[in-house]
């Protein structure tokens, strides 16, 4: 119920922003899964050629934040995807706004569904950010504010899982965690721990993306990784448990880093046979 005030309460401070054009509560608290620390993330929405009031913002985020001076970016601050926004913590709640440009999201939502996509490794830890993370966000996010009906043409994009957006993913990944194996083998076999534990960190990721593909499920962060793939029909038995494994035996010589190696080569091969027939060319 606390939360629910909270909402109530950042709610009618935010909609008196110029050009905001609708508020969602995103992340953890939209599809429940919160934990006891997880941040509120707010969505807040704006048209390209209306930009938000960002000194408004500025103005409403010290009024609520516990303490002096918090951070607010300017548009586009944080890079190109999560595009700016700001760090609060109100009443003892950690909360998060996050800018989003409607028209930007509303064109990536049309090339997931054509299967066009983009990855932004630096955008964020601990793997980036994928254009069709958009695609989540659209689907769990729950309206706050919505005056226009903005956010119910966007959801419709996203209420089917994109064929074209599967096919991408899968080949896409594949591919990328295939030549990143290729190109552990040397490093392993001379003991370099920094390439070769990066590198199975970056294939295992790339397998992540192929097995959510395959069950045609949106992908929005690590962090749900254990819970969603113990939905999952189409997947390598004990598949969570053995890449943390694999990532705690790495070690550091060439004995250990190989037959860590061996074991990505191994769940590789599981993850190939499963794809099978789901694209052509494959």
């Amino acid at each position: 119920m606390h939360h629910e005030h909270l909402l109530h309460q950042l709610t009618n401070a935010l909609k008196a922003i110029h050009n905001l054009k609708a508020i969602v509560l995103g992340g953890s608290y939209a599809n429940g899964s919160q934990r006891p620390d997880s941040d509120l993330d707010l969505g807040l929405y704006y048209y390209a050629d209306q930009p938000l009031d960002i000194a408004h913002l500025s103005t409403i985020a010290a009024q609520l934040n516990d303490t002096p001076d918090p951070v607010v970016t300017d548009l586009g601050g944080w890079g190109t995807w999560v595009n700016g926004g700001a760090w609060l913590t109100i009443e003892g709640q950690r909360v998060d706004f996050l800018y989003r440009n409607i028209d930007f999201v509303s064109s990536t939502l049309d090339e997931c569904n054509a299967g066009t996509i983009h990855s932004d490794y630096w955008q964020q830890p601990a793997y980036g950010f994928h254009s069709f993370m958009y695609c989540t966000e659209t689907l769990i996010c729950r309206p706050l504010y919505d005056p226009d009906a903005i956010i119910a043409p966007l959801k419709a994009k996203v209420a089917v899982y994109p064929p074209a957006l599967k096919q991408a993913i899968i080949k896409s990944f594949l591919w990328n965690a295939r030549f990143t194996l290729d190109n552990t083998r040397k490093p392993a076999a001379r003991g370099e721990v920094y390439m070769v534990a990066s590198c199975l960190a970056r294939a295992i990721h790339c397998l992540v993306q192929v097995l959510y593909a395959l069950n045609e499920t949106y992908y929005i962060s690590e962090k749900r990784l254990a819970t969603d793939v113990a939905s999952f029909n189409k997947c390598p038995e004990g598949f969570v448990e053995r890449i943390y494994a694999l990532l705690g035996m790495i070690g550091t010589n060439n004995v250990r880093l190989q037959e860590a190696l061996m074991e990505a080569e191994m769940i590789y091969d599981e993850v190939m046979k499963l794809s099978m027939g789901e694209t052509a060319g494959l």
